[in-house]
């Protein structure tokens, strides 16, 4: 398991990441990847007249022309604000979770209201009430197949000692289908099994190594030290397709949006 921070826009990392790294390609290539998820994310807060406002969740873009955006059901209200991931002017990602804070407080924050819920699934739909930033980008849907062994990357704030918001825990999947909910005879519901870190602050989703989301973040309780869940992302898939949500996918973008329509 490996642990990797993004640090600014160009994605400079401390050099001991990348001990195993030696290809200069490579590097480029995951530095890409780290910018690719993080400006598909964003930090969900309680509503406006919060009076103590703290992030609560991770969401991704999922539309921009509609300004939509996917999260988890869990501690998320009908009425959201959010807020972007931020850049100094030299282009350094600001990744300590009391800068975005503050930035919410100064009003730096979209509103958002719930389109749709699904407790079961635990996924939400969040509109927003204005356009995007010009970095946000959709989130792209890994294939409805997860194979066992594929490497993927944890995109969360893995510890709330540390002060990264947007930091890596790289794994490998152990298991994708379907298993039984804890406690009670519920549907069973899509999950995939990995090695991957995961950590009390907000997270963001389970990437491939070509940045498309494999799985959304579960409640916290489902976790080990050994092997961490998340819901697959043929529920969020076939979540979006009962409500005619348009979302991008690397099965058939085409045959998605005539299936969405």
């Amino acid at each position: 398991m490996k642990r990797l921070t993004l640090v600014v826009l160009c994605v400079a990392y401390p050099a001991h990441l990348f001990g195993q790294t030696k290809d200069a390609d490579e590097k480029r290539a995951f530095e890409k990847l780290l910018v690719r998820c993080v400006d598909s994310s964003a930090l969900m807060f309680g509503p406006v007249g919060t009076k103590e406002p703290q992030p609560i969740a991770g969401a991704l873009v999922l539309d921009r022309e509609k300004h939509l955006l996917l999260g988890p059901d869990y501690k998320v209200p009908d009425d959201p604000t959010v807020v972007f991931p931020a850049y100094t002017t030299k282009g350094e990602l600001r990744n300590k979770p009391s800068e975005y804070v503050e930035l919410w407080k100064k009003g730096e924050r979209w509103k958002g209201k719930v389109l749709h819920r699904n407790t079961e699934r635990g996924i939400v739909v969040i509109e927003l009430d204005r356009a995007l930033p010009e970095r946000a980008q959709p989130v792209e849907f890994a294939p409805p197949e997860i194979k066992p062994g594929i490497t993927v990357y944890n995109l969360g704030q893995l510890t709330v000692k540390r002060e990264p918001v947007w930091e890596f825990s790289q794994g490998l999947v152990r298991s994708a289908g379907k298993v039984g909910h804890l406690g009670g005879p519920v549907p069973k519901r899509s999950t995939v099994v990995s090695s991957v870190e995961r950590g009390p602050g907000p997270e963001f989703g389970l990437f491939d190594r070509g940045g498309r989301l494999v799985g959304l973040p579960s409640l916290p309780f489902a976790t080990s030290q050994r092997a961490n869940l998340h819901k697959h992302v043929n529920e969020a898939r076939e979540f979006l397709t009962e409500k005619k949500v348009l979302f991008k996918s690397a099965e058939d973008p085409a045959a998605n949006d005539k299936k969405a329509k």
